[in-house]
């Protein structure tokens, strides 16, 4: 498969303190990083970041900075060659944002610089929806979420800072590929409010307590999209994991380029079986309900009907099997539009009943995809040792039971093992990649983490 070396690069832009005159204009330094760490959180949130380099790179005092922006760039090379401007491409891009917090470390080992901050969903995530306020109704959903970001980011002052484009259906995120491309293009754009009551068209109304972040991801959803922001786009899109195909299922196993795995399974309920989504519609004075997956659920109370509250079916022992999720749209009159919105939120919350962690040190994956392009949403499959699994499968329960005690396994598990083997392959689905988590250091190299929950089989949920 041929070395590959781990690098990383960094873009600072900063704007000086005036200190009561004009702030300065922003001033480029590219640096040579001694240790990042990122971590790449779900769409809600903002991805974070902390970063130390050299103080000669940037001989300045903290007090000096009234801003910052950080371009952070991890990929890896077949040599140890090529400066920033090489490697500063969208491609290599791993997260750019605003620096929070910035501090000068000196030592007998020399100075260091650090900074540390969140992407540009901070931007509307620090934003308070004004109260009263109501999303205008009748652009495309893009004109609109751009429109809101224009908003929170200053645009008429400062110019626009964040650009808001759809991901194409058709635009297929393969884990093989260096780049994730897009084309930018969507065949349909949702209307704002088309297909909702005659009382939104003054707008839609907000509830008090939110910000900005939190109206323009409910806005997509409630068309039936996600949102999240990369660099300095904020894309628009389907969740993307659950059409995920073979060669876009991220591979790696333990036994083989794993340097730990940690699994967790929830065993009172399953998160997220399934979401009902309700309209009331004023036209026919009715309720209108969607569900997915819309199979049905026996046994379902109408007090589970209720507003909040749940529905389940018990198991033998007493458990939760069952539970339906409930969520309210007002003002939608189409059931398709609902089935769709219920659909996106089963895909991109994804079913807890397990979680996994994993930690790994390497930079491909089992098919030679690059694990430094993993992000948040992508779709993992964990696996063994194909040695060991294949040399298990071929031998008779007798003799499974005597390899896994020469592993060192106990007589109870080396049993359990031989005869349930079928069984016990747990990991034939892919998951649901929630976070990602990157550390390099100049020394030891990049480390990264995943941490994914239960990913939702096709074949068992969904009827296409």
């Amino acid at each position: 498969m041929g070395r590959y070396y781990p690098q990383a690069r960094a873009v600072l832009k900063v704007v000086f303190d005036g200190f009561g005159g004009d702030d300065s204009h922003p001033t480029v330094v590219h640096v040579l990083p001694v240790s990042i760490n990122v971590r790449l959180n779900g769409y809600r949130q903002a991805d974070t970041f902390d970063m130390e380099f050299d103080s000669r790179a940037f001989p300045f005092s903290p007090e000096l900075i009234r801003a910052a922006g950080v371009e952070i760039y991890l990929f890896q090379t077949a040599g140890l060659v090529g400066d920033v401007s090489s490697y500063a491409t969208d491609a290599n891009l791993t997260i750019s944002g605003l620096v929070d917090d910035d501090g000068l470390s000196a030592g007998d080992t020399g100075a260091t610089f650090k900074v540390s901050g969140r992407d540009y969903t901070c931007l509307m995530l620090d934003k308070e929806w004004p109260v009263g306020k109501r999303i205008p109704v009748g652009e495309d959903l893009d004109v609109t979420v751009q429109r809101l970001v224009d908003e929170c980011t200053n645009h008429k002052t400062a110019g626009r800072t964040l650009t808001v484009r759809f991901l194409d259906e058709s635009d297929v995120v393969k884990a093989g590929k260096i780049a994730k491309t897009t084309t930018g293009k969507v065949k349909i754009k949702p209307k704002v409010g088309v297909k909702h009551s005659r009382t939104n068209k003054r707008g839609i109304p907000v509830r008090s307590g939110k910000n900005y972040w939190d109206v323009i991801y409910s806005l997509c959803l409630q068309h039936g999209f996600i949102a999240y922001v990369k660099g300095t786009d904020v894309i628009i899109s389907k969740p993307h994991v659950l059409n995920a195909t073979s060669d876009q299922v991220y591979r790696v196993a333990y036994g083989r380029n794993l340097a730990t795995l940690e699994i967790d399974r929830h065993m009172g309920r399953e998160q997220v079986p399934q979401i009902v989504v309700s309209s009331y519609d004023a036209d026919t004075q009715s309720t209108i309900e969607a569900a997915w997956p819309d199979k049905l659920v026996a046994s379902v109370s109408s007090d589970a009907k209720v507003k909040g509250q749940a529905a389940a079916q018990l198991t033998s022992i007493g458990t939760v099997k069952e539970t339906i999720r409930r969520y309210v749209f007002p003002g939608i009159r189409d059931k398709a539009q609902l089935q769709e919105i219920a659909k996106t939120i089963y895909q991109s919350l994804g079913r807890c009943e397990a979680k996994i962690k994993f930690t790994t040190a390497d930079l491909k994956d089992l098919q030679g995809a690059d694990l430094i392009l993993m992000r948040p949403g992508d779709a993992v499959q964990i696996g063994f040792d194909e040695v060991h699994i294949e040399q298990l499968r071929s031998l008779t329960a007798p003799q499974r039971e005597a390899r896994m005690r020469q592993l060192g396994y106990s007589p109870a598990v080396a049993q359990l093992v031989a005869t349930e083997f079928d069984r016990i392959n747990q990991f034939r689905h892919p998951w649901y990649v929630r976070d990602v988590g990157l550390s390099w250091h100049n020394d030891k190299g990049l480390d990264i983490e995943a941490e994914g929950i239960n990913f939702i089989s096709i074949a068992r949920d969904d009827k296409q």
